[in-house]
């Protein structure tokens, strides 16, 4: 899968993410510029609102198109998870450059 150096050591997207059809997911993100930075990225800007989470990523046909779904899986409370998805798009993910954030869907689930 996709690397990128961290600090001395050497970090995958697999060691971030629960990964589903890795083959699949290894095409969409060498394909799409920028991608891999917000993926190698994301991690530390949600368990900053989601300590506890666990991130999940997958390729979806959706509206006639291919997206890359990030999952945010936590065990908060309804309420709470969406004020705090609501804090990390305005803090984080609305920042990312628009062409990149095309290609993803961010979401929250429960366990």
């Amino acid at each position: 899968m996709v690397m990128k150096m961290m600090g001395s050591e050497e970090r995958s997207i697999q060691d971030l993410y629960k990964l589903k059809d890795v083959d699949d997911l290894t095409r969409f993100v060498k394909e799409r510029d920028g991608l891999n930075e917000i993926l190698m990225d994301a991690p530390s800007h949600i368990r900053g609102r989601f300590p506890e989470s666990r991130l999940l990523l997958h390729v979806e046909e959706m509206d006639g198109g291919r997206v890359l779904v990030l999952t945010i899986v936590t065990r908060m409370d309804g309420d709470e998870a969406f004020d705090v998805y609501d804090l990390l798009l305005d803090s984080w993910w609305l920042e990312i450059d628009q062409e990149v954030r095309a290609d993803v869907v961010l979401e929250v689930d429960f366990y």
